[in-house]
């Protein structure tokens, strides 16, 4: 499903020097269809660079991702904003929801998009499930950032893409609430069968996937 070859990625230091700080180097990875794996690492070991990178938000200095036998490099422009939108899921570690349109229309938005048609009911029920029933009329700008990771979440899964990638999906959740929202993201994920990987501090979080890695010295260990 995943195949990531040989991946490396630096950023220009923030100086007049030609100076680069490398951030991931020749990192290889294999994820199967339906798989579920974690990335693990300090802060600034390059995880969230690698879920922008397999997102293709990001292109990589040197490598391939491959996404159903597609190369991500091979894509342009329209196309590569189409594959993605059939293809992936994301749910942001900043949200990215859009400010000017309610809760239920955040959800929708993905699904109209793609031309997809979907069931007023279905929007409601998933975002009941997050605990956003009472909000369907209200804009980001009025919920907590907890509810804004929900609304995120709700979002991605919606559209029930074959890949799925999120940024800290707990991180801004309560214990109580995490628990209750992750237990819906574990059963949404494994019911379509899709290929997930997340990026997490919790280590209780990545132990419910099938394999976790540690990003550390830009390559991919096993745990």
């Amino acid at each position: 499903m995943i195949t990531i070859k040989n991946l490396s990625k630096s950023y220009q230091l923030a100086n007049e020097t030609s100076e680069k700080m490398t951030i991931l180097h020749d990192l290889n990875l294999t994820v199967g269809t339906g798989e579920v794996v974690a990335v693990v690492g300090s802060s600034g070991s390059g995880k969230s660079t690698l879920l922008g990178l397999v997102s293709g938000l990001d292109q990589p200095d040197h490598g391939e991702i491959l996404i159903h036998n597609k190369s991500l490099q091979s894509l342009r422009g329209n196309d590569l904003t189409n594959f993605r939108a059939s293809h992936i899921g994301v749910v942001f570690q900043q949200f990215h929801l859009v400010s000017h349109l309610t809760a239920y229309e955040n959800v929708t938005l993905p699904l109209e998009i793609l031309d997809k048609p979907f069931v007023k009911k279905d929007v409601e029920d998933i975002l009941k499930q997050v605990g956003l029933g009472h909000r369907l009329d209200h804009k980001p700008t009025q919920l907590s950032g907890g509810e804004s990771q929900r609304l995120a979440l709700a979002r991605a899964l919606i559209i029930k893409p074959s890949l799925l990638l999120a940024d800290e999906p707990s991180g801004s959740l309560d214990a109580e609430t995490g628990e209750k929202v992750m237990n819906l993201f574990f059963e949404q994920i494994r019911l379509n069968n899709t290929t997930t990987m997340l990026v997490t501090h919790d280590m209780d979080l990545a132990r419910r996937c099938d394999k976790i890695y540690k990003l550390h010295g830009g390559k991919l260990q096993a745990v």
